[in-house]
């Protein structure tokens, strides 16, 4: 019982008013629980109640020709209609089942087996899992955004430490000094795609070798974060938006370890 709903708002979409009175005293007898009952007596009126009106979940008889359930519930999940589906019949579920899911009904309950409890629970069932499908997918549209937000947001302040590295020139002007800096932009555009995805410590003989090479190249700090900055603008606007905070801060790590294995490097040698 505790997985019922405690107030149910149903539309209930019948042919026969007989149908709609032992509908409600069934709903009547299970304890805790206030179903507000709406019928409609055709398809039609179940349709254009659904357009102006919204509820827990809609009830459909499957009476053909009168009424088929499963055109009813096509036909409200093709124009939008979220609410829980659920068909009541005289159809053995094994019969009815798999054709009932793929047009979008949520559960199926067969009358003659059925109690007012199993009704109820199958309602409230349906009713729970929309909305936690619901919620969950407006979770999913919330990250993303929050996702594309940061993603926007480190290219500007990347965009943003280009300029005040070397004010004043672009980023793709970087290697236009000579062919030091053009072979000191490669490598590092080399190390930092394989860097990037690995553990750290696998690099550690690399990031050495390069720092020996960008200390002997004559590259100042600035123009070497400039070749840093451009390097990652350039993968972060071709990479998946969801991984640019990962991508900033292993290329951040792998900056921060080659200025100190530069800084140690050149120590040595004045040692």
């Amino acid at each position: 019982m505790s997985t019922i709903l405690p107030i149910l708002r149903i539309l209930y979409v019948r042919v026969s008013s007989k149908a709609s009175v032992a509908l409600r005293a069934a709903l009547e007898t299970v304890v805790g629980t206030e179903a507000k009952l709406r019928e409609a007596s055709s398809a039609f009126e179940g349709v254009d109640i659904l357009q102006n009106e919204t509820f827990d979940a809609v009830l459909v008889h499957h009476a053909p020709p009168k009424l088929d359930a499963l055109n009813f519930v096509s036909g409200c999940r093709t124009s939008g209609v979220a609410t829980p589906m659920i068909v009541l019949g005289s159809v053995p579920e094994a019969r009815i089942l798999s054709a009932a899911r793929n047009v979008g009904v949520d559960e199926y309950v067969l009358l003659s087996a059925a109690t007012p409890v199993d009704l109820l629970w199958k309602i409230s069932r349906a009713v729970k899992y929309t909305n936690a499908t619901r919620e969950c997918r407006e979770l999913r549209e919330k990250l993303h955004k929050i996702v594309l937000r940061e993603a926007n947001e480190n290219i500007q302040f990347l965009e943003e430490q280009a300029q005040i590295s070397t004010p004043g020139v672009a980023i793709e002007e970087n290697e236009s000094g000579g062919s030091a800096l053009a072979d000191v932009s490669r490598e590092y555009s080399a190390l930092l795609r394989r860097y990037i995805p690995m553990e750290s410590e696998y690099f550690g003989p690399e990031v050495c070798a390069f720092a020996r090479k960008l200390s002997q190249s004559g590259a100042s700090i600035a123009e070497f974060h400039q070749i840093h900055v451009r390097l990652v603008l350039e993968m972060l606007r071709t990479l998946d938006a969801k991984r640019s905070r990962w991508l900033m801060n292993r290329a951040q790590m792998l900056f921060v370890e080659t200025l100190i294995a530069a800084f140690d490097h050149e120590r040595a040698g004045r040692e």
